[in-house]
């Protein structure tokens, strides 16, 4: 009985580094290269595939981001479960965007710091900051910044200091986005 479970532990473990090993990089070129020939930028893979093993994307979300210039301080823990947010908007590490008897809906640029929540059916304004560990259950309307938990309106932005994490994106006079690190693009 010994030797059996034995065996059987040795069996999967030669299978699990063969796996890694081999059968795994093997697949990445294969994907790859097919990315590569149906016209995607093997930088944006690349840093998809960094994303994907730090956050929780669900699949039907991976075009919703890609599309609209997402920007990730610190990609570690987060959770978007809803298709429903704008243009460059901004999150930290921890931030959690899910369901509570329906889906928010997050506008342009918005900014979340880390640890922040925005749960259920409600509506995140354009230019918005959400503060460190805040837990939104309520709408948010244009350029405020709100913080605390639950969270509570602090003040309106200031564009000449509050809107700085937006900085990151490096929106040029011509409105184009330079490539910076975890922004995932899809031209």
């Amino acid at each position: 009985m010994k030797l059996k479970k034995f065996i059987q532990y040795n069996v999967r473990l030669i299978f699990r580094i063969v796996r890694s090993l081999l059968i795994g990089p093997i697949f990445d070129a294969a994907v790859v290269l097919v990315q590569v020939n149906r016209g995607y930028i093997f930088e944006d893979w690349v840093r998809f595939r960094k994303l994907r093993r730090n956050t929780d994307i669900a699949v039907s979300l991976k075009e919703a981001v890609m599309r609209r210039k997402t920007y990730f301080f610190h990609p570690h823990g987060i959770v978007i479960g809803t298709e429903n947010f704008g243009k460059y908007c901004a999150f930290a590490q921890g931030v959690t965007i899910g369901y509570k008897k329906g889906f928010p809906t997050l506008g342009n640029h918005v900014t979340m710091y880390p640890n922040s929540m925005v749960l259920g059916p409600v509506s995140i304004g354009n230019n918005v900051i959400i503060g460190y560990q805040s837990v939104v259950t309520s709408n948010i309307p244009d350029g405020q910044v709100w913080a605390g938990n639950p969270a509570i309106y602090i003040r309106d932005i200031d564009p000449s200091k509050d809107l700085e994490p937006n900085k990151y994106l490096m929106i040029d006079v011509n409105g184009e986005v330079a490539r910076v690190p975890y922004i995932v693009y899809s031209e």
